[in-house]
């Protein structure tokens, strides 16, 4: 004799419960197929996660066999396992699909135009105003800068 249980199927994507009957003998498997024939949005067997006592069931389990038939009721005598399922989009026709990559552009070049501006300006300025160039002392005439600083003694560059 096979025994029927009661099971109280929650969604977080559906705001009432399910009730179904199922026999202890069959597989997970095989309560996804009854829960995709009765859900309002028949969610694919492959696309549903059972989820009973904190754990994942497996679609070869025995109903028998993950179900603490002990103790583990609601109060409607049923067994209470949530389902989630994975939300699948229809994906839109490629005909209608423009890439807008223009802006990525504009991104990627604008904090480079931005760092190269200041250095062509500081540069041109400094051509043009020869007292600031002494701030800057270019590769050239560095070792004579070491030169002087250490009065007089030879430093190889």
């Amino acid at each position: 004799m096979t025994s029927t249980v009661k099971l109280n199927i929650k969604s977080a994507s559906d705001s009432e419960d399910k009730e179904l009957s199922s026999t202890l003998e069959s597989t997970v498997f095989d309560l996804k197929k009854d829960i995709e024939s009765k859900w309002p949005s028949h969610p694919a067997p492959k696309d549903q996660r059972l989820v009973y006592a904190g754990k994942m069931l497996e679609n070869g389990s025995l109903l028998k066999d993950v179900l603490r038939l002990e103790d583990a009721r609601d109060k409607n005598n049923a067994f209470t396992i949530h389902l989630v399922c994975r939300i699948m989009t229809a994906p839109s026709p490629l005909s209608d699909f423009k890439p807008d990559t223009e802006g990525l552009r504009r991104r990627k070049q604008q904090p480079e135009q931005q760092q190269r501006e200041p250095v062509q300006e500081q540069q041109s300025q400094h051509s043009q105003n020869p007292q600031l160039s002494h701030h800057l002392p270019h590769v050239q005439s560095f070792p004579s800068a070491l030169h002087q600083h250490h009065g007089g003694d030879q430093v190889s560059p």
